[in-house]
């Protein structure tokens, strides 16, 4: 597998928007697992149901990367020219 740094695959001029993007969504998703939590907690009373459905969402979040690792490595090689 042939790993190219982030800047091979994406030009400079996005990076404007792609950092923020980045940004948002990771602080928007722990934002989010902590209101769950508590959420879960309130509705059962312990704290069994939010660790599950933490290890559940975190078995997507690795599905989704192994995907995208795959993807990636399936690419042709970039030459510069």
């Amino acid at each position: 597998m042939s790993r190219r740094p982030v800047r091979e695959l994406f030009p400079s001029t996005d990076a404007s928007w792609r950092v923020p993007t980045l940004l948002f969504t990771g602080m928007s998703g722990m934002a989010f697992g902590g209101w769950f939590a508590g959420a879960r907690y309130d509705h059962f009373g312990f704290y069994a149901s939010a660790f599950a459905a933490g290890a559940l969402f975190n078995l997507a979040n690795l599905s989704v990367i192994g995907f995208l690792v795959v993807r990636q490595a399936r690419l042709p090689a970039v030459i510069p020219a």
